[in-house]
């Protein structure tokens, strides 16, 4: 019924498995199979989904917002430009590709066994949560600033001069090219590697 009645939807930018470019106001994106691309510009704002194995490229520029979630095992490849912000959240065993850059920000959480790839770049933010099994790469360059938090048994690889990072109990974190780390649980032993 939804794809019978696609344009319909998208006369009130609800949008089912298509390409979507807005320029102002608010859209929703769902996808449900193959490769879509999701673009905000200005101070728009687009709500996606994605499910089963379908993907969702989401590029916000501007002062611009995207909400993604994907679910089953999508993938959504985010990107964030100028003062925009990316919230975006992936369950099950999905997977979210993030790069921000400008004074953009990412909000990323991973949740289950899904998996979060962070880059930022310039003076750009990026938070990542992950929880269950979940796993989070994460690279800041420039002055860039990642804050993540890892819970469960949930991993995080880090690649930063400068870290600070809490971690729950039980969880695994590897830390590589760590010149500070902030630990908040007692009970997680931190061992510096020499070559």
């Amino acid at each position: 019924m939804l794809m019978a009645n696609r344009e319909q939807f998208a006369e009130h930018q609800i949008w089912i498995n298509q390409n979507v470019e807005i320029q102002e106001g608010v859209g929703f994106l769902l996808v449900t199979e193959g490769s879509i691309n999701a673009e905000s510009y200005g101070a728009s704002t687009i709500n996606a989904t994605s499910c089963d194995v379908s993907t969702i490229n989401a590029e916000s520029c501007d002062t611009s917002t995207i909400n993604a979630e994907s679910y089953g095992a999508s993938t959504i490849n985010a990107t964030s430009y100028g003062a925009s912000t990316i919230n975006a959240e992936s369950c099950d065993v999905s997977t979210i590709n993030a790069e921000s850059y400008g004074a953009s920000t990412i909000n990323a959480e991973s949740c289950d066994v899904s998996t979060i790839n962070a880059e930022s770049y310039g003076a750009s933010t990026i938070n990542a949560t992950s929880c269950g099994t979940s796993t989070i790469n994460a690279k800041s360059c420039d002055t860039s600033t990642i804050n993540a938090k890892s819970c469960d048994t949930s991993t995080m690889i880090i690649r930063t001069l400068n870290i600070e990072c809490e971690v729950n109990d039980r969880s695994i974190a590897r830390y590589i090219y760590d010149n500070r780390i902030v630990i908040a649980d007692t009970s997680v032993t931190v061992e510096q590697y020499h070559k």
